[in-house]
C-alpha cells in the first residue's frame, strides 16, 4: 500500500467529502527536486501556485513532497498543510491536461493508445483550461490508515492511541510515494487513534495504524494559502 487509505468517514458521512481541482503541469515520472512527478491513487496531495506547475497564479494539485515535510508544511511563516488524498493515477502534459496513466514497468515502451485517467471525466476547468481531478478532502472527522515508519522501532502498540505523529516519505523508481507514520517526526500533523490488532505486523515496527489529520494542517479549511516555492 504505497499511499494513505480511507478507513472511516466522519459522523453523518458515507465517504470523505470530494472536491475537484485543476491539475499541475508535467505530472509525470519520478519526483525531481521541487518538482512533482506522476500522481497515484492514495497519494497525499496539496495545492500549489509554483510558476513551473501552473499559469496565471491558478492553484493546482500536485503530490506532497519530502521538501514540504522538511519545510514543516509551511510556505514562509504560514502553515499550509495537506489538501487530501488522490483518487486516480495521472500523468499530465505541459498544459495540465491528462494524457496518460503512469507506467509501472521499467524499460517498457509507453502504450501507443494510452487511456486517460478516470479523472478526465471531471472535464476542463473553464478558467484555466486544465483538466481537473477529484480529491478526497482530509477533514478532522475522517479516519485514514497507514503503516508505522519501520525505521522508528515503535513496538509498544498499547501506547500509540492518542499519540501525535508526522509523516516519512520515500519514493520508488516509478515515482510512487510511500508514506509512513512517524511518531518521532518534527512536525505532528496527525493523531493515531488505534492500531490494527489483526494486522500481521501488529507488535512490530511496521504495524498498521488508523489516524485523523490534525485541524491545523488541513489546507482546505486553514488560512495558510497555497504552496508556491515547491
Amino acid at each position: 500500500m504505497p499511499g494513505i487509505q480511507f478507513m472511516m468517514a466522519g459522523q453523518g458521512e458515507l465517504l470523505p467529502p470530494v472536491q475537484s481541482y485543476p491539475l499541475a503541469n508535467n505530472l509525470t515520472g519520478a519526483d525531481a527536486t521541487a518538482v512533482s512527478g506522476s500522481l497515484f491513487i492514495n497519494d497525499i496531495v496539496v495545492l500549489s501556485t509554483k510558476a513551473a506547475l501552473t499559469s496565471n497564479g491558478v492553484a493546482v494539485v500536485r503530490k506532497l513532497l519530502a521538501a514540504d515535510v522538511t519545510a514543516l508544511y509551511k510556505e514562509g511563516a504560514n502553515t499550509v498543510g495537506i489538501l487530501g488524498i488522490c483518487m486516480d493515477n495521472i500523468n499530465t502534459n505541459a498544459a495540465g491536461i491528462i494524457n496518460s496513466t503512469p507506467q509501472l514497468i521499467n524499460n517498457v515502451p509507453p502504450v501507443i493508445f494510452s487511456t486517460p485517467a478516470g479523472s478526465a471525466m471531471y472535464g476542463v476547468d473553464p478558467v484555466s483550461g486544465r483538466n481537473m481531478t477529484g480529491v478526497f478532502l482530509a477533514t478532522p472527522q475522517t479516519q485514514w490508515q497507514g503503516f508505522l515508519d519501520p525505521a522508528q522501532n515503535v513496538t509498544n502498540m498499547y501506547t500509540l492511541p492518542g499519540t501525535e505523529a508526522g509523516l516519512t516519505i520515500t519514493t520508488d523508481q516509478f515515482g510512487r510515494n510511500f508514506y509512513s507514520i512517524n511518531p518521532n517526526a518534527t512536525t505532528k500533523i496527525l493523531t493515531i487513534n488505534s492500531v490494527d490488532a489483526q494486522d500481521p505486523s501488529y507488535g512490530t515496527t511496521g504495524a498498521l495504524v488508523r489516524f485523523t489529520f490534525n485541524p491545523a494542517y488541513l489546507q482546505y479549511s486553514n488560512l495558510g494559502g497555497n504552496y508556491s516555492t515547491n
